[in-house]
């Protein structure tokens, strides 16, 4: 069922999905894309009153997905794009000769400046994803000696790849993976990534001992959390 809600003198499009679940759910990936998953034979006309209830909550949210998705259209593959290393934004300069071997990407003069021999966007892509990669791995295993000694337990593989809905993950056999594009981030979201994993070599839950342990470690980790809930959609390109 989809509804058509007047927000600010702006339709916005509702898709609602029925499911064998007891409350109300609003879930929003984009500015565009707001569905709602309704408990079965919940009343149109109940789940509008709820929209209504909700509707200051809703154009917030709209407006700052709104935002973010202005930041990402600069993430493109030509000087002047905008991409992000380690929390600050840095424009892409693109250094194009048809004689280059290889594509070279460099941290210079407060640019990000790639070296190839194609503009080809798919190839970049795949060059820019290599070097934060190799980035990432470096930055995450030097925080994670900074912060090893905290917790008393030993890692046994430290893997960087791309994983789509989680920063990190820690297996029962004591390996650490890591989401590439945390890189992005600033110093201290970083290291709430790595404290919140290694943390999980102790305890491989988030039961009430765990997060005791994540505070003894890094006591404002609360903060860090809700920075990535609030900023986490822009750690992409």
């Amino acid at each position: 069922m989809k509804l058509f809600i007047e927000f600010n003198d702006k339709e916005v499009i509702i898709d609602v999905i029925y499911r064998a679940r007891k409350t109300l759910e609003i879930q929003m990936k984009s500015s565009k894309n707001i569905r709602i998953l309704s408990p079965k034979g919940l009343k149109k006309e109940k789940i509008i009153d709820i929209i209504e209830n909700k509707k200051q909550w809703i154009i917030k949210k709209i407006h700052e997905l709104e935002i973010i998705e202005k930041r990402l259209s600069k993430r493109i593959f030509q000087t002047g794009g905008i991409f992000l290393y380690l929390g600050k934004e840095y424009k892409l300069e693109l250094n194009f000769k048809e004689n280059f071997d290889t594509i070279k990407i460099k941290l210079k003069n407060e640019k990000l400046n790639i070296y190839t021999y194609t503009t080809d966007e798919n190839i970049l892509k795949d060059a820019l994803k290599k070097w934060y990669k190799e980035k990432a791995l470096k930055l995450i295993t030097s925080r994670i000696n900074e912060y090893i000694f905290k917790i008393n337990r030993k890692a046994r593989k430290i893997k960087v790849k791309e994983q789509k809905s989680r920063w990190g993950s820690c297996s029962s056999k004591g390996d650490l993976f890591f989401n590439y594009k945390i890189v992005m981030a600033p110093i201290e979201i970083i290291d709430y990534i790595v404290v919140h994993e290694l943390c999980h070599l102790v305890h491989l839950n988030h039961s009430k001992k765990y997060w005791e342990l994540v505070k003894n470690v890094l006591p404002d980790y609360k903060m860090y959390r809700q920075w990535l809930k609030e900023n986490g959609k822009e750690l992409t390109f």
